[in-house]
């Protein structure tokens, strides 16, 4: 679990960082050899160095050693890492379970074609959406690059008039992907319209 050589022997609990803390409290749940542990967002407010060993550390107790694992997180991307199995819950009320895989497969297949633009002419954005297309726009990204991103069924159909009305305004496309659902999506897609 990596606590010997941060040397803390001689110093207190207190004194210890968030993902020492972290760390400490997985090692003393895991004392006793139990054979299911309950996690309850165990890489909140950790640095990315520490949340990256607290999820390899649980995906080990789980694939090697054999431990359920109740990983409870608000982080689907995380959840998405670590879970094998997922359960939904909103307000109180589970909407969705399965593999991830599987509430992918379960909620319309919208999927994003991505583009990083060199600029954002005025029009473009008024453009696409005249092709009946969903398009949200995102501002710069720390490349300086503008990002919009288009929803639809079949990106592979629409990209090359995308492609063609970016250019005909004078952008120039300095990245293009498409992007499959995410828990995320699948989320906020069993979740509308529960708000309120």
């Amino acid at each position: 679990m990596g606590l010997s050589e941060l040397g803390g022997s001689d110093r207190l609990y207190e004194e210890f960082s968030l993902g020492m803390k972290a760390r400490l409290a997985l090692a003393r749940a895991l004392l006793k050899d139990p054979p299911v542990l309950l996690l309850d967002e165990p890489t909140l407010g950790l640095d990315i160095p520490s949340a990256r060993r607290i999820r390899s550390l649980v995906k080990d107790l789980a694939r090697r050693e054999g431990k359920a694992v109740l990983y409870t997180s608000h982080n689907m991307l995380e959840v998405e890492q670590v879970c094998d199995r997922v359960v939904l819950i909103d307000r109180g009320v589970v909407v969705a379970e399965g593999t991830p895989e599987e509430l992918k497969s379960r909620i319309p297949s919208i999927r994003t074609l991505e583009l990083h633009l060199s600029n954002l002419p005025s029009g473009l954005i008024d453009d696409l959406r005249m092709m009946g297309l969903e398009v949200r726009e995102y501002g710069q990204n720390q490349e300086g690059l503008y990002v919009i991103r288009v929803l639809t069924k079949r990106p592979e159909e629409v990209v090359d008039d995308v492609v063609r009305v970016v250019l005909s305004r004078g952008a120039e496309v300095s990245r293009l992907r498409i992007e499959e659902p995410t828990l995320e999506d699948v989320f906020v897609y069993f979740t509308r319209g529960r708000e309120g």
